[in-house]
């Protein structure tokens, strides 16, 4: 049974994540799959500009 609101909840972005599978082949002809993912942690209260979003972007090798 959903929650009844007695009002709109009001939502703000914390966090947003977009991952990336891309097949790479190297010289030797051996296939791996690079993963990307990219990190956007927002701060809503913050009043500042600066570092919000603070993101950050991590990649690896399967």
């Amino acid at each position: 049974m959903p929650y009844e609101y007695d009002e709109d909840p009001t939502r703000e972005l914390l966090k947003e994540v977009v991952t990336t599978y891309e097949a790479e082949i190297d010289s030797q002809g051996e296939r791996r799959i690079r993963v990307t993912t990219k990190t956007a942690v927002h701060f809503p209260k913050s009043n500042s500009p600066r570092h919000n979003p603070t993101t950050s972007t991590t990649v690896e090798y399967l």
